[in-house]
């Protein structure tokens, strides 16, 4: 016969639910409480894109969508990959394939950051417009596959950027690693959910 036992959460002896088991407790940031949601993907139309798509998402987990309060905000950072496009056969510099950092802040109401997330987006992640000609070659047991690119006459590093930035409206899921409430208790902060492990004998 199976016997069913509840799990008190925050459990009074888990050490890491302690400093929530007891009185006192009080919740900074937490569904129901205002938020909003401020990108900026360096064009206009891209951020507010980015932003509506974001603010979807938390409304659908049940945060209040108001001005004021906690903000989420997303900008990004462009850094230098260590991959290279080379422009010919016979180039041996190549030219430095940047990429995107999406950068996440969640932001209190009295604008210090409580959380902040980075996540890298790469060039070569996805199948570029860009891209005109695939080959393959083999030498020995190895297989080489080259792809050729039409930049149109565009600054290959800007276009690139520019393709890189357009993707990332698509990035309206939950921010990764962000936290689904903050909490105070025992004299420290704590983001929510926190983990532990019961053993059931």
């Amino acid at each position: 016969m199976t016997q069913w036992q509840p799990l008190v959460v925050p459990h009074p002896q888990a050490p890491e639910h302690a400093p929530l088991a007891g009185d006192g407790v009080k919740f900074a940031f937490r569904p129901g409480g205002p938020i909003r949601v401020e990108a900026d993907l360096g064009e206009s139309g891209r951020s507010l894109q980015l932003a509506q798509g974001l603010a979807r998402t938390l409304q659908s987990q049940g945060y209040d969508l108001k001005p004021g309060g906690w903000a989420l905000r997303v900008t990004h950072e462009v850094y230098d990959s260590h991959t290279r496009l080379l422009r010919s056969p016979g180039d041996r510099q190549g030219v430095v394939v940047p990429g995107v950092k999406l950068i996440y802040r969640l932001i209190d109401s009295d604008g210090a950051v409580a959380w902040e997330h980075e996540s890298k987006r790469l060039f070569f992640e996805r199948k570029s417009k860009y891209a005109v000609k695939w080959e393959r070659q083999w030498e020995g047991l190895t297989s080489i596959e080259t792809t050729h690119f039409n930049f149109g006459g565009q600054d290959i590093r800007t276009a690139i950027i520019e393709e890189i930035l357009e993707r990332c409206v698509a990035a309206t899921a939950w921010p990764p690693g962000m936290p689904r409430a903050i909490a105070g208790g025992g004299g420290q902060v704590h983001q929510l959910p926190l983990r532990v492990d019961y053993r059931l004998d």
